[in-house]
């Protein structure tokens, strides 16, 4: 078997084994923003009309789960999905990288990738953040390679990019980094003309259907992308959590790759123009994601790229040197020096596998957990108790987990978004169908128990904690 073939295998073995772990273990109970997905898709599939998030959600997700209902009708369909979609970056930027650098970058990259906990974990869930980053690499890779001559390779990027759009609203800011790369590279008039506009009318031509489909649905083709983030506008976070997240979740060898790439910034390096593009990538977002008053750390997906990438040069680079023929010439060098110098050397090689092993054995311990997880979550337990009572009610009115409720419950949820003593208004000018009533109590302070007992309308059934549920008429 020659060279190449090993390359081929190991690249399988990196992506079998990055599809493997995210995959595992497979959910039965899921959370809010998981239910959105799954909810709208549900809508799409069998044309419920009890609840959906389409005015705040992408579409691309949801679209592609209800695909997967044709075939198997099931959330592990769409675990499976998006564990297949998370894994898809592992090839694309093993391309990347083989694109940039060579082939041993690509692979430490592609394995640096696959196993890194934050990129596992996010692979693992039904959400946007892992398919919409494996979108978004594989078009930078297109974009880069069609060296703005191929129309072929540029339309592919479109593809890629205006799909990343579609699937996370978010990914539009580093389409508009690509932007700053090919002014980089060309600022004339014609190739702004010729070339980065043409990839903009084929980005524009991807979302077209979907901006039309807001437009007549919300009369405003921007609606959506707008609605979602006003959605996140809360200040939850400090200013500096990010920076704090990056030495908490990120993996210490891309850790130490950052602070490596920090330093050598300071000695004036002759960086290329993509290794320039690469860290303005990492640091532009970093400071667009910091000024954003909602802050989460699966927000920090898109800093991975370029920081594997990078890392993976410079790891390469430093155990090329170790064991490069050069080092290998100690005819005229003292004995004990030789076995000092061959000592730190494998030394190094010996604290680089360590700090690898450590970086990467939170997504390997997963595989202790059982292949199917099938724990319930609160929720499931209401649904349960709704689907096994005698309960006739169509209509469920709840002051939370609008959509976790919806999707397993299949009745309509009319949500209650009104706090502490806000809740009257909303009781007497809305409430107005008989139903459930599913009331969180942590999360509100009105109206308080003693009231829904004293209430005649509301008949107390059960509570789970310190979620109540109630009969209403």
């Amino acid at each position: 078997m020659n060279s190449r073939n090993y390359t081929i295998l190991l690249l399988v073995l990196i992506i079998l084994l990055g599809i493997i772990l995210r995959l595992w273990p497979i959910q039965v109970a899921h959370w809010w923003d998981e239910t959105s997905y799954l909810q709208n898709a549900e809508v799409i599939f069998s044309g419920s009309s009890n609840y959906d998030e389409f005015q705040i959600r992408p579409p691309l997700l949801s679209l592609l789960i209800a695909g997967m209902f044709i075939f198997y009708h099931n959330t592990f369909s769409a675990g499976i999905l998006t564990a297949l979609l998370g894994s898809l970056g592992i090839f694309f930027i093993y391309l990347l990288s083989k694109r940039i650098y060579d082939e041993d970058v690509a692979l430490i990259a592609a394995a640096i990738y696959s196993f890194s906990p934050v990129l596992v974990e996010s692979g693992h869930w039904i959400m946007t953040e892992a398919p919409a980053l494996s979108l978004l690499i594989g078009g930078i890779y297109f974009f880069i390679k069609s060296d703005f001559r191929n129309n072929y390779n540029l339309f592919l990027s479109a593809l890629f990019i205006g799909l990343a759009i579609l699937m996370r609203f978010t990914s539009i800011i580093i389409a508009g980094i690509f932007v700053l790369y090919a002014l980089m590279n060309n600022r004339t008039f014609k190739f702004i003309k010729e070339r980065l506009l043409i990839w903009g009318v084929y980005i524009l031509a991807v979302l077209a259907p979907y901006l039309i489909w807001v437009q007549v649905k919300y009369n405003f083709f921007l609606f959506t992308i707008i609605r979602a983030n006003v959605v996140v506008s809360d200040y939850n976070e400090p200013f500096f959590f990010y920076f704090i997240s990056l030495f908490t979740y990120f993996p210490p060898l891309l850790i130490a790759g950052l602070l490596l790439i920090i330093y050598k910034s300071f000695k004036k390096p002759k960086y290329s123009l993509i290794e320039k593009f690469l860290i303005v990538w990492f640091f532009i977002y970093l400071l667009y994601i910091t000024l954003t008053p909602h802050k989460e750390v699966r927000y920090m997906l898109p800093l991975l790229p370029p920081l594997i990438i990078l890392t993976s040069y410079e790891l390469r680079n430093l155990l090329r040197n170790l064991f490069s023929s050069k080092n290998k010439q100690h005819r005229h060098i003292n004995k004990r020096n030789v076995f000092f110098k061959q000592f730190g050397k494998y030394s190094l090689v010996v604290l680089i596998l360590l700090i690898s092993i450590y970086s990467f054995q939170a997504s390997f311990v997963r595989i202790n957990q059982p292949l199917i997880n099938t724990h319930p979550t609160l929720e499931i337990t209401i649904a349960e108790f709704i689907k096994s009572s005698n309960n006739t009610a169509n209509l469920i009115y709840s002051n939370s987990e609008f959509p976790v409720l919806a999707y397993y419950t299949g009745l309509k949820v009319s949500p209650i978004y009104a706090r502490n003593s806000d809740f009257y208004t909303f009781y007497e000018n809305y409430m107005t169908d008989p139903g459930l009533f599913i009331y969180y109590k942590e999360r509100s302070e009105e109206p308080p128990l003693e009231w829904l007992e004293e209430n005649e309308r509301f008949t107390f059934l059960k509570n789970i904690y310190t979620i109540y549920i109630y009969s209403y008429k």
